[in-house]
């Protein structure tokens, strides 16, 4: 019996993850200030958070000739979460466009004001090198 239950579980889990990632269509997708957001599916290794799962899912051009990239996390603790960030490759800056737990609360949610430094190691400085990489770019100035 414990077992038919864990196989429901599962299988049950296995279509929620399956919806929610499939939640992303770029086609349907506007970031204020954002052009040329093109779909890539891009998975992020983070040892450091071995139950998490990260992909870069799409890129584009955004303010101030920032490079811009739209990446997912999910873990079973917490769940999904949706980030647009920019970046500018030359300086190591980054600011967020919007986050949240949905693609909808994600493009509600306020961007940030000004321009911070990107931190080595961080799960966003590897968006950022994968985002610079795929644009021909070098990520640089990260602290």
């Amino acid at each position: 019996m414990n077992l038919k239950i864990a196989c429901i579980a599962v299988a049950v889990s296995t279509i929620s993850t399956a919806a929610m990632a499939n939640e992303f269509d770029v086609k349907s997708v506007k970031v204020s200030g954002v052009s040329g957001l093109k779909a890539v599916d891009i998975l992020i290794s983070r040892p450091s958070e071995p139950k998490a799962t990260y992909k870069v899912v799409a890129l584009g051009t955004g303010p101030e000739g920032s490079i811009v990239s739209v990446n997912t996390r999910y873990s079973e603790a917490s769940g999904w979460v949706y980030t647009t960030r920019a970046v500018k490759c030359d300086s190591g800056r980054m600011k967020t466009l919007g986050s949240g737990e949905t693609v909808a609360g994600m493009l509600k949610s306020k961007a940030d004001t000004s321009w911070g430094p990107l931190i080595g190691g961080s799960s966003a400085t590897q968006v950022a090198e994968i985002a610079c990489s795929q644009n021909g770019k070098r990520l640089a100035g990260v602290q």
